[in-house]
């Protein structure tokens, strides 16, 4: 499922508001394989604010990413490396249909003075924040893969048409129907 609009009492990197000037965070799915009982997906992500990669940096506040298969109810939440891409693994046995991946980036700490030149001045020019430990300061819009099962084989498929994979400009550059075998 998408992230829906959620209004939060300081400046969060998304989507849905303005808070930031000219940033962007977002993820991709770089490539994916089938080991036989699990899935893999390679994740990229994409943060362009400086303020908010030293941040993370810093040891601030960390990316994550959470996986959902609400089918299932299957759900992880993985640290996503500040630096290069992230194999996420899947137990096939625990996930089928539709697959749902978000990043957030969260705060790991209180801190009294949450303020970057990236905050879109005409909202919060010269303002400061109080940020509390497990507080979201970005989250993107999130991205659904649909798997299909091949049964004569039993090998995993993902199927992505272009409607289910549109997010901040992402597309995934799978066949339609490519076997992972």
């Amino acid at each position: 499922m998408r992230n829906k609009a959620i209004e939060y009492p300081h400046p969060v990197l998304n989507e849905y508001t303005n808070d930031f000037a000219e940033c962007n965070f977002s993820i991709e799915i770089v490539s994916h394989g089938d080991t036989g009982k699990n899935l893999e997906f390679e994740i990229q992500h994409t943060l362009d604010c400086p303020g908010m990669l030293q941040l993370v940096r810093d040891g601030i506040a960390k990316m994550y990413l959470r996986v959902v298969c609400y089918r299932t109810s299957y759900r992880i939440v993985e640290e996503l490396k500040a630096d290069g891409n992230t194999i996420i693994t899947l137990p096939k046995k625990m996930v089928t249909d539709v697959v749902d991946f978000q990043a957030m980036i969260v705060a790991t700490q209180d801190f009294d003075n949450y303020k970057l030149d990236e905050f879109n001045n005409d909202y919060f020019e010269g303002a400061s924040f109080r940020i509390r430990k497990g507080a979201v300061i970005a989250n993107e819009p999130g991205l659904k893969i649909k798997l299909s099962t091949i049964s004569p084989f039993g090998h995993f498929m993902v199927s992505c048409p272009p409607y289910n994979m549109v997010s901040n400009g992402f597309s995934l550059s799978l066949n339609q129907h490519q076997n992972f075998s």
